[in-house]
């Protein structure tokens, strides 16, 4: 009895002990290893005390915070690596290293994000295409754990198939990837394609459209980094997995472009954004990360405009499209909010291209946006 009283009393201590010292030390913003922001001091006021909100907030800014939290994670991980756990947070831990999202079939939001697309391309008259990419759940289900559950995502694009109007081009991308399956075409730690799989993307985009895609062997392939820990990586924690690198694919000579984002009123003279390699978020070097409004010219004399409605797949998928078009408008509705048939018809766009992952796309996904006048 006084032993256990006694480990008792200890452990108190011991939390005790870290409490106080966590009381002396400054909040961290950020932790690298979990790739998030970490909740920091609520605000004490009356109401946020009435509601509720001050004890839930501050239990989460005491967790963050707890002292040690890095190492005490990575503990976490290996006591569950030793159990076998082999799903965390929705991903899974597969084969060769993969981590795997879960995929679970929302037909409703299928369906209602169709039928958006549908309204705006009647209301604009304008060819427009969708471009749904498989995860790489769809591509190697075979990496799954056994017995894993995974809703599939062929019927997903089935049902979005069933659900177009003719005046909406489906872009089937499927065989193009799955043909390509043993080349690096999904990274392994985080939830995006690489871009050479967004190039067999593009090409099947391209080859529907009728037009002729950049051959491969025409670009050139450069590793700019070997030291990619994603998305995946950052939600399940799991440790002792070898990162990710990234690959580009661009043509010797690129055209010239000037990329021009309006809301921080910033160029660039590139679609490649180096200081992000420095970085937890390399993925945004593609792009420069999220943004509501992407303005690329090229010096392709061709008059061809086109506008793009994506999420972030499309990041290494837009320098393939500069080859082809004079001016490409990029719109992210989740931080885009006036009317988007009004930024077309003001910016001259002749073409619409949707592009989103099925995962994205049956979610909410902000397309409610296009139906504002």
């Amino acid at each position: 009895m006084r032993v256990s009283r006694n480990l008792t009393t200890a452990f108190l201590l011991f939390v005790v002990g870290l409490s106080l010292i966590n009381l002396c030390l400054p909040p961290r913003l950020f932790s690298p290893r979990e790739n998030r922001y970490l909740q920091q001091p609520p605000r004490l006021t009356l109401k946020n005390v009435l509601s509720g909100k001050f004890m839930a907030d501050y239990e989460k800014f005491i967790t963050d915070q707890f002292p040690g939290r890095d190492s005490w994670v990575l503990l976490k991980m290996d006591v569950e690596r030793l159990l076998n756990k082999q799903e965390k947070n929705g991903i899974y831990l597969g084969q060769d290293g993969y981590l795997l999202e879960r995929y679970e079939l929302n037909e409703r939001w299928l369906r209602q994000n169709v039928q958006y697309i549908n309204s705006f391309a009647a209301n604009t008259g304008l060819p427009t295409a969708l471009l749904l990419a498989p995860t790489a759940t769809a591509i190697y289900p075979e990496k799954l754990p056994s017995g894993a559950p995974s809703d599939e995502q062929q019927v997903a694009w089935q049902l979005v198939q069933e659900s177009l109007e003719p005046r909406v081009q489906l872009i089937d991308v499927w065989s193009s990837l799955l043909s390509h399956k043993e080349e690096p075409i999904y990274f392994r730690t985080d939830h995006h394609w690489t871009m050479r799989g967004a190039y067999y993307a593009y090409t099947a985009l391209l080859q529907q459209l009728g037009r002729e895609p950049v051959a491969l062997s025409d670009l050139q392939s450069d590793i700019v980094s070997r030291s990619f820990f994603g998305t995946h990586y950052a939600k399940a924690s799991w440790r002792q997995l070898q990162p990710d690198w990234i690959e580009v694919l661009r043509p010797p000579s690129s055209a010239a472009v000037t990329v021009y984002y309006p809301a921080e009123n910033v160029r660039r003279d590139t679609l490649f954004v180096d200081t992000y390699l420095e970085q937890v978020d390399q993925y945004s070097y593609f792009l420069g990360g999220n943004h509501g409004v992407v303005q690329i010219k090229t010096d392709i004399n061709n008059g061809r405009n086109l506008l793009v409605i994506k999420d972030s797949y499309a990041h290494c998928f837009l320098p393939f499209l500069a080859a082809h078009y004079e001016s490409i408008h990029v719109l992210d509705l989740r931080y885009f909010s006036p009317s988007v048939r009004q930024y077309a018809e003001e910016n001259g766009c002749e073409e619409v291209l949707f592009l989103f992952s099925i995962n994205q796309f049956g979610s909410p996904a902000d397309l409610h946006r296009l139906s504002q006048e």
